[in-house]
């Protein structure tokens, strides 16, 4: 439809630019960690995001620099055969969910999915190649598969809804960036601000970094706060659409910021002794800016 079309091009732009400025700062940013800094000097604010790191207790920075390759290592490029291995997981839990459903001729489609398939799209791929979507850190697709797993039933009916003409956006590629926008909340590397996060700031409380990072130690907890933002951030633009049903997916972005404006509440006035705390995202209320 045109509505996804529309959508499809707000986040392939905003992916894109995530992206690119990921590339150009990963090399000299990975090189600073293991300290073979030989060709290029990291910038201020490299250096500044590199000292809240240092700042943290032995085990828990080696939890932070551990998301932080995951959030640099390109998903093509990760070690293991990790993107195969994610996209096999992907596919058969959308095999188990989607069965049953119409297809693209408007008949039942029980077959297996392929490597590329047309049906990748019932997840919010761009098309039939779900790998043309993963341009960025493997991270993005280790929480896009802790979703879908970890929550099934949530992410199952938010798949369903976000496919409907009335709310219609690509529900994978909305994951892919807000896993971008909270690398880049918690400094995982240095790009610019998102593409519609302006005059927002990443978490600069060393207290509730120490905190997170505590949780990160033992947990999946940067997966399960992503989990718990992807629902707060499909629940913003469901509401969204109700007041104005004509609303253009091009203002996702203010779904996407009032999402993490609920999380950088959420990180700021939590204890964070258990990622059960992360619930709070979902139930906070939308505070207009």
């Amino acid at each position: 439809s045109e509505a996804l079309e529309v959508a499809n091009a707000w986040f392939s732009n905003a992916a894109s630019l995530l992206a690119d400025a990921a590339d150009t700062v990963s090399s000299v940013t990975r090189k600073s960690l293991l300290g073979t800094a030989d060709e290029a000097e990291p910038s201020q604010d490299a250096d500044e995001t590199l000292d809240k790191f240092d700042l943290l207790p032995a085990k828990e920075r080696q939890a932070m620099l551990c998301l932080r390759e995951k959030a640099e290592t390109g998903a093509s490029s990760a070690a293991d055969n990790a993107l195969e291995l994610g996209l096999l997981r992907l596919r058969t839990w959308g095999e188990s969910v989607t069965n049953g459903q119409p297809g693209d001729n408007g008949q039942d489609e029980s077959r297996p999915w392929g490597n590329v398939s047309p049906r990748w799209k019932r997840l919010g791929f761009q098309s039939a190649d779900p790998r043309r979507d993963f341009r960025t850190g493997i991270l993005a697709l280790e929480n896009f598969v802790y979703f879908c797993e970890q929550h099934s039933s949530e992410a199952a009916r938010i798949c369903e809804e976000a496919r409907s003409e009335s709310m219609s956006y690509p529900l994978a590629v909305a994951s892919i960036n807000l896993t971008q926008a909270l690398a880049w909340y918690f400094s995982l590397f240095p790009y610019p601000i998102p593409f519609g996060l302006e005059n927002m700031q990443p978490l600069d409380d060393p207290m509730q970094l120490h905190a997170f990072a505590r949780l990160c130690m033992d947990q999946d907890a940067f997966a399960e706060l992503h989990s718990r933002s992807m629902i707060r951030l499909h629940l913003a633009w469901r509401h969204a659409k109700v007041e104005d049903p004509s609303a253009n997916v091009a203002l996702f972005g203010q779904g996407l910021k009032e999402t993490l404006n609920a999380v950088d509440e959420v990180l700021r006035t939590s204890a964070l002794e258990s990622t059960e705390e992360f619930s709070r995202v979902v139930a906070l209320p939308d505070k207009k800016k």
